[in-house]
């Protein structure tokens, strides 16, 4: 019994220190892409969904805003409403 307490508090151990690393990585990124002014204006957001295709069923990633900042191919300015 006591080993496995033992073994359990190991697995937590590296689960921790593996998710602690791992949110240290994605700060190291925000920061990386702050810096680089690589974000988005202020509300906007990324919608995720699957969508079934001749190809099978995959995730679809869309950028949306509430504001029109989406600019078309004739130059115009595109809202996406939700």
């Amino acid at each position: 019994m006591a080993q496995k307490k033992q073994k359990q508090s190991e697995d937590w151990t590296k689960r921790w220190e593996e998710l602690t690393s791992l949110f240290q990585e994605v700060n190291q990124e925000i920061e990386l892409a702050n810096r680089n002014g690589k974000i988005a204006p202020k509300g906007c957001w990324i919608v995720r969904y699957r969508v079934r295709g001749k190809g099978g069923t995959y995730w679809y990633y869309k950028w949306q805003s509430p504001e029109p900042i989406f600019v078309t191919k004739d130059d115009k300015k595109l809202v996406i409403n939700i």
